[in-house]
């Protein structure tokens, strides 16, 4: 009798957990999975702002979790915020900008959307930022919000302790006050990596040569 007991409490507990974590499959990164392709990042093509070795400079890639990324079709696109709890953001993101993609990060347990389009109406150097939204699938909170000049959803990565990051590369051009153009062999830019709270971890200034 006791083993029959145990039996079927050791069933109950096993239903419980595949039925959660089925659940949460399903609210979570199965949210439109036939939405969308995976995503290779090997490296950037015509990365004009050296993101890859901006990176490298700040962060040991060998020490990332498992990041993959999966890429929104655009033709689902709206198919797949409809079944998040951002649409009313995700609309108002679009709203104000374009050449829009769409991303989901998964690493372990962590599910984020990643969205990057272009500031409308953007003039002088803002006509070469990116600007970015992240929101976690798991759970309702703050989206994360930066601007950079490089374009790649791997600028949103999770750390081998489950950290969230952000890389964003600025502007380091020098610029008279005169108004007179210097000629440069190189851009001048600054690399920074971020925490979740969007606190500065590091900075460095770097020569982009392409």
């Amino acid at each position: 009798m006791v083993y029959k007991q145990i039996t079927l409490y050791s069933l109950f507990l096993t239903f419980i957990f595949l039925n959660y974590n089925c659940k949460k499959e399903i609210l979570t990164f199965d949210v439109g999975k036939d939405l969308m392709v995976s995503y290779k990042y090997s490296s950037i093509k015509n990365d004009n702002y050296c993101f890859n070795d901006v990176f490298d400079s700040l962060y040991n890639e060998k020490l990332l979790n498992d990041n993959r990324y999966f890429k929104i079709v655009n033709d689902s696109l709206s198919d797949f915020y409809k079944k998040t709890e951002y649409t009313e953001l995700i609309q108002q993101f679009c709203e104000y900008t374009f050449l829009n993609e769409a991303y989901v990060l998964k690493s372990g347990v962590n599910n984020y959307l990643v969205l990057i389009g272009k500031s409308r109406g953007a003039t002088g150097i803002g006509v070469d930022y990116w600007n970015y939204q992240c929101y976690s699938l798991e759970k309702k909170s703050k989206a994360i919000e930066f601007s950079s000049l490089s374009k790649t959803p791997k600028s949103i990565f999770f750390s081998k302790e489950n950290g969230l990051h952000f890389i964003t590369i600025d502007d380091n051009y020098p610029r008279p006050a005169d108004g007179k153009e210097l000629k440069l062999n190189y851009y001048p830019i600054i690399g920074s990596l971020y925490n979740e709270k969007e606190e500065i971890i590091k900075t460095i200034d770097y020569n982009c040569q392409n």
